[in-house]
C-alpha cells in the first residue's frame, strides 16, 4: 500500500471521527454555567467538507486520472 493511500485513508478515519464527536458535542444539551467557545456545528461542517476531499482523493488514486478543472 502507497503513502497516497495510508494518508488517505487516515484522513478519512480523522474526519469521521472529527464530524461524531463534533455532532454528538453540538446536540448535547447547553450548559448555562459552562460557555463554550467552539461552535461545534462548525467543526462539524468542517469535517463533512474534508471527508468530501478525502473521498475524491481516493476516486483519483482509484482511477488513476486526476480530477480536471473546467478550464
Amino acid at each position: 500500500m502507497s503513502e497516497d493511500w495510508i494518508i488517505t485513508l487516515v484522513a478519512l478515519a480523522a474526519s469521521a471521527g472529527i464530524f461524531a464527536f463534533s455532532t454528538w458535542k453540538a446536540g448535547r444539551p447547553s450548559d448555562p454555567l459552562n460557555i463554550s467557545l467552539i461552535n461545534y456545528n462548525y467543526i462539524s461542517l468542517l469535517a463533512i467538507v474534508a471527508f468530501l476531499l478525502a473521498v475524491a482523493h481516493v476516486i483519483t488514486l482509484v482511477t488513476g486520472t486526476p480530477f480536471r478543472g473546467r478550464w
